[in-house]
């Protein structure tokens, strides 16, 4: 059964695309300096000495497990330029000072270059006996003294609230933290070392003492976590169902608890759980007697984490798999089924208070039945939270219930932290099936989950009442059904959400499939609701902007599409290529790593095919300013990769036109000339069957572009034989050429300068194309010397004068004169006799349409008036200079 019920989450957290989808733990490099230099994570960055760095005693005099640095010419190149973090990263190690002398002394760093560098990312001791950093070419003093002896130093950037932070720890606690812009790694800065600095001479400000314990990170390391490398914990208590060791004592694996609540019991504050795969249940009552109020507490400043597999040694943060080695809570304490389970699988009542210092992460909780006496063992079938507010990573909820509210987690006066959960297969006979929360003002929710859980009175997937205002991040709401109203979500009296790049879709209730609002005022940014009647406001002033929303809502940067996910029947809601979400969140925000130009809309940021940009020398730029490039193909199909060669500055995403999926920025600087090669390089497979040579590349100086048709190289596959060197003639100047229309073609270049309606002439016959095709068939079925209607005005002289140009003159004048309808004329359908002169000039009606001046003659004396003296009796009924019947009946 266990096996089963891992499969079929691991299966449905692969569809999310949660982070269940594989784990990574993000460690980049970790240098044990255990007698060398190699890089223990695996990633095979071994380190490169330069100088002569020493082996010496570590912190806790350990010999020949860190390394000593001389202060004048040692240093570490850590094996490549390859290692490069993204925007959020952390750096961790015990550092040993062993001079403070006013001087620089830097402990770790990463430049742009050999020559003329700058920082990218650096960290040290400066001149005034402070630790400080360097960060994209500005310095920043943190005003914290460095003092000499061994500590722990640890320096996270992260990303809250659409702002980054660089936040610095020392021995485990945050010590300072600032507001920085966004920091960018490229493949092609010098490598990271360790103990120095680059400058223009070269390496400098070199580290003296003793350095040990490195760690980089991909990601933002938690808070328990650099406590843990800072040797803060008090203690690890270990659990393992299968241990077998004497005394079970949780001193190690050997001879941990099996019992998961003895070790719960013996934590104090300070303390760690590890917890080994297997199958916990509760075994203390909490809240009442009866087998069915066991349940576990948690408690505050307690780390829990599960996942660990003793088998294979695991003795640190890197080792624990939470996906592979599940870690289950189960409220299963009795016979199989939900008859005697446990109400709650965790029982936070208000006597545990808790804060976010109460941990809980990688496990599942699972099978806990709130369906008890009135009133709380009703509610909260897998957490119980009473005025606590505990932390949760990487948990799943599932397949918990409660009689009234929250079967997955029911929140009263607390405000928990959610960080990659999921909640699936809950339910209630009431609200809430996956949450529920009341008056909790401060929840915050991110990357988190809710799927096929169901609330027979409403939001299956939340409930929230009462004030209890929410952020939400990055979460998914689908499959979540009701007979009532809120399918995903339901707000009620003052409950505010603020939701960004959040998923709804395949949702289902009577009102409110993805939402419904009542006395609630929420705000939406970058999300898709792709559900039917996706939002319900009752007395609410919603702010929705840059979303999908499935049949529209007013609001900035709004749109109503199929959003095309990959296959959202089953679950996967990642974008495909030719999503309209793509690059169309809000653009304020910033983008997440190998993400657009701009923020997508929902959960998943599209990735889609991977580019490669390289940097050469070739020249120098004459002007300061920006050149853009962009490859649109005309088919549904993409293009793999981008090679845009530039000298002399390195170049990064930049934003334009949404509808374009592929654009590239490069920032110019310095003076010359400038000489750029672009090629575009593709998968046949990805073009099907378009012709290569429909390829366009379009170039953009300052805003204004031209269009080049590119040749293809079918033999290579890409397109080729290229060379730019500006704008229009490809010459790069300070004043960008006029464009007095403003219609985005340059006056030299555009056939019609004066009309900004106006902006091609494919067939160069003075004809707008746009107006060519509004009035005829198509470009050739007209020139400057046709007359395409008979009318007696070439086409030309039609569309310089704006005139409208009908179709060809039919034989049958009443047609005729129906068709060439003025202000002045009666027509009607059938006999027009009565109509011939309605204004009374004793001219033929059908004489003035065609400018004639003459009375209306008969001269064959048949009672037939006849156009222009061109007919008689002997006449034939059509005539042949008009193509119209003579006689008019």
């Amino acid at each position: 059964m266990k096996r089963l019920l891992l499969l079929l989450v691991t299966t449905i957290f692969i569809f999310c695309g949660s982070v269940y989808a594989g784990q990574d733990n993000g460690l980049l490099v970790h240098y044990p300096f255990n007698g060398d230099m190699i890089d223990a994570s695996g990633n095979g960055h071994d380190g490169i000495p330069t100088g002569s760095p020493t082996l010496a005693p570590d912190k806790d005099g350990t010999v020949d497990s860190a390394y000593d640095f001389d202060g004048s010419d040692d240093f570490i190149d850590i094996g490549g330029s390859a290692l490069t973090p993204s925007s959020t990263f952390s750096i961790s190690m015990w550092i040993n000072p062993e001079t403070i002398d006013g001087t620089s002394h830097y402990i770790i760093s990463r430049n742009s270059s050999d020559s003329n560098p700058v920082s990218i990312f650096i960290f040290g001791i400066t001149r005034d006996d402070n630790f400080a950093f360097g960060l994209k070419g500005n310095f920043i003093n943190t005003g914290i003294p460095a003092t000499i002896g061994w500590q722990h130093i640890a320096a996270v950037v992260k990303e809250e609230n659409t702002q980054f932070k660089l936040i610095f720890f020392i021995n485990g606690q945050e010590v300072w933290r600032t507001d920085i812009d966004e920091v960018l790694f490229n493949s092609t800065d010098k490598s990271w070392s360790i103990g120095q600095e680059w400058d223009s001479g070269g390496a400098s400000d070199h580290f003296d003492g003793i350095i040990d314990e490195v760690r980089i990170y991909d990601r933002a390391l938690k808070l328990y976590e650099i406590q843990f490398f800072a040797d803060i914990i008090d203690d690890i208590i270990f659990v393992d169902e299968d241990a077998t060791g004497f005394p079970a004592d949780g001193s190690s694996w050997e001879n941990a608890y099996t019992v998961f609540q003895d070790a719960l019991s013996e934590a104090e504050s300070g303390d760690m759980i590890w917890v080994a795969e297997g199958t916990y249940k509760p075994t203390k009552e909490n809240g009442g007697t009866g087998d069915r109020y066991k349940s576990f507490q948690m408690k505050n400043n307690v780390v829990i984490l599960g996942g660990f597999d003793p088998t294979i040694g695991h003795t640190a943060f890197e080792d624990r798999d939470w996906i592979n080695n599940e870690t289950v809570f189960s409220g299963e304490i009795g016979t199989p089924g939900d008859s005697d389970n446990s109400y709650h699988v965790f029982n936070n009542t208000n006597l545990t208070d808790l804060d976010n210092t109460a941990i809980l992460d990688g496990f599942t909780i699972q099978n806990g039945n709130a369906n008890g006496p009135h009133p709380y063992p009703q509610n909260g079938g897998g957490m119980y939270n009473y005025y606590s507010s505990p932390t949760l990573n990487n948990c799943i909820f599932i397949n918990n219930s409660a009689y009234y509210y929250g079967g997955g987690m029911y929140n009263y006066y607390s405000s928990p932290t959610l960080n990659n959960c999921i909640f699936i297969n809950n339910s209630t006979n009431s609200l809430g099936g996956g949450m529920y929360n009341s008056s909790s003002p401060n929840l915050i929710l991110s990357n988190c989950t809710f799927s096929n859980n169901s609330a027979n009175s409403g939001g299956s997937g939340m409930y929230n009442y009462s004030s209890s205002n929410m952020t939400l991040s990055n979460c998914t709401f689908s499959n979540n059904s009701t007979n009532s109203v809120g399918g995903g979500m339901y707000n009620y009296s003052s409950s505010n959400m603020t939701l960004s790049n959040c998923t709804f879709s395949n949702n289902s209730a009577n009102s409110g499939g993805s939402m419904f609002n009542h006395s609630s005022s929420s705000s939406l940014v970058s999300c898709i609701l792709w559900d039917d009647d996706p939002i319900y406001w009752y007395s609410s002033a919603p702010v929705v902007i840059y979303s999908n929303i499935k049949g529209g809502y007013v609001g900035e940067g709004n749109i109503n599409q199929e959003p095309c996910f990959v296959n959202a029947a089953s679950g996967d809601y990642h974008l495909l290529q030719n999503s309209p979400c793509i690059d169309a969140g809000d653009p304020s925000r910033p983008v997440p790593e190998n993400g657009g130009w701009y923020i997508d809309m929902g959960v998943f940021e599209y990735t889609g095919n991977t580019v490669t940009r390289t940097v050469t020398s070739t020249g120098e730029l004459l002007f300061g300013g920006k050149v853009k490039t962009r490859m649109n193909v005309l088919n549904p199909g993409s293009v793999s990769e981008i090679t845009i060669t530039v000298h002399p500055d390195i170049y990064y995403p930049g934003a334009e036109n949404t509808s374009v999926k592929r654009w590239y920025e490069v920032t110019a600087t310095g003076g010359g000339a400038f000489v750029a090669n672009l090629d575009l390089v593709y998968d046949e497979s990805e073009l099907g069957t378009q012709n290569e040579d429909d390829l366009s590349l379009r170039i953009y100086y300052q805003g204004i572009g031209q269009t080049i048709n590119c040749i293809a190289d079918p033999s290579k596959n890409m397109v080729s034989g290229f060379l730019v060197k500006g704008f229009g003639d490809f010459i790069l100047t300070d004043t960008p050429p006029e464009d007095l229309d403003g219609d985005g073609v340059v006056d030299v270049n555009d056939p019609f300068p004066g009309d900004n309606n106006y902006k091609q002439d494919a067939d160069n016959d003075g004809i707008a194309d746009e107006w060519e095709l509004a009035n005829f068939p198509d470009l050739a079925a007209a020139n400057s010397t046709s007359d395409y209607n008979n009318d007696g005005i070439t086409d030309l002289g039609n569309f310089l004068s704006q005139t409208q140009a009908v179709a060809p003159v039919l034989a049958d004048k009443d047609v005729v004169i129906q068709a060439l309808n003025t202000s002045n004329a009666l027509l009607k359908t059938g006999d027009f006799d009565e109509d011939l002169d309605v204004d009374g000039d004793d001219l033929a009606r059908f004489s003035q349409f065609f400018g004639s001046d003459a009375i209306d003659v008969d001269n064959d004396g048949d009672g037939y008036s006849e156009i222009n003296g061109d007919c008689n009796d002997s006449d034939p009924d059509v005539n042949p200079d008009t193509g119209l019947n003579c006689s008019i009946e």
